[in-house]
């Protein structure tokens, strides 16, 4: 069992998650809806969804390499449970990496040359 003042404080994780769900829905809002953004509204919600999408995958592969062993290690009745949950994870975020990885680095070029 771990002592109270060894558990880690998790409240950021949750306001990252929160924040990044409120982004996507708005971004999901504003791209379906009229009237559609045009303009610099429209390369600044580009360039915010390029972001999010990089920040995402940071945010995960940390979770992945720093997170989850450390999780395993200290809580080992975790067990067979946590590492099929954990590799749904990682298999989802490779999917969804592959699909976004294109648009992504078009992104990148794209801004870049825009400089």
């Amino acid at each position: 069992m771990i002592d109270e003042a060894e558990r880690a404080d998790t409240r950021m994780m949750g306001i990252v998650h929160g924040a990044l769900r409120r982004d996507l829905l708005r971004t999901h809002d504003a791209l379906t809806a009229e009237p559609y953004p045009q303009g610099r509204q429209r390369q600044a919600l580009g360039e915010h969804v390029v972001w999010m999408m990089e920040f995402l995958h940071a945010h995960h592969t940390g979770e992945d390499e720093g997170l989850w062993p450390l999780v395993r290690q200290q809580n080992p009745a975790a067990g067979a449970r946590f590492i099929l949950l954990h590799g749904f994870a990682r298999a989802y975020r490779r999917r969804a990496q592959a699909r976004w990885q294109p648009g992504l680095q078009a992104a990148r070029a794209e801004r870049a040359a825009a400089r």
